[in-house]
This record gives structure tokens, sequence and C-alpha cells, in this order.
């Protein structure tokens, strides 16, 4: 290279510069007023009313009930009032489409005390 060109390269990196620091400068002042213009547009109407909550939200619609999940149990006599489950738990891989995955696992049994 001659010293022509490292000092046109120079003077493209210090323009370079200049053009991203301008483009800093306009998004930060971009945000700065954006933030301060529904400020005042409270303090200049604070006598306005906010709208009362859509209908469509979630607290206002009706909720629907479900009963328990009935418990069954499968045995050859009944249990004792002091009877307990007794639960095992683990984790264990599923192979699905999207990859293998681990997910939580359970069994449970009843025991007389």
């Amino acid at each position: 290279m001659d010293d022509d060109s490292v000092g046109y390269l120079a003077q493209v990196g210090v323009a370079m510069k200049q053009v991203k620091l301008f483009a800093v400068m306009a998004f930060g002042a971009a945000v700065v007023l954006a933030s301060a213009a529904p400020v005042r547009a409270e303090v200049a109407a604070p006598q306005m009313q906010r709208a009362a909550p859509a209908s469509s939200d979630l607290s206002a619609q009706r909720r629907i009930r479900r009963r328990a999940t009935p418990i069954y149990i499968y045995g050859h006599r009944p249990l004792s009032p002091t009877a307990v489950r007794d639960c095992v738990d683990w984790y264990a891989y599923e192979y699905r489409p999207s990859g293998t995955v681990i997910v939580p696992k359970m069994s449970c049994r009843w025991i007389d005390r």
C-alpha cells in the first residue's frame, strides 16, 4: 500500500466513526422524546378519565369449575382408615419427534399402617 491509500483508509475510518456516533445520538434522542411525550399528555389533561376495562378481561370471564379427579383403588380387600399412599417418582427419557426429552414419572400404591 502506498501512503495515499493509507491516508484515504484513515479518513474513511474517521468518517464511519462519526456516522456511528450520529446514529447513536439520534436513537438516544428519539428514545428520550418518545418516553417524555406520554408524561406531558397526562400532565396536560389530568381530568380525563381512564377507559373502563374491556369485558374480555380474564377476571370478567366465567370460570368453569371442574370436579376433582377421582382416585380408583384396585384391590381385593378394603383399606383401613390409616391407609396411606406410598409414591415413587423418577425421571425418564421420552423419544419425541422434536427430540429426546426428560419427563417426570410417578407410581403410587396404597399401604395399610
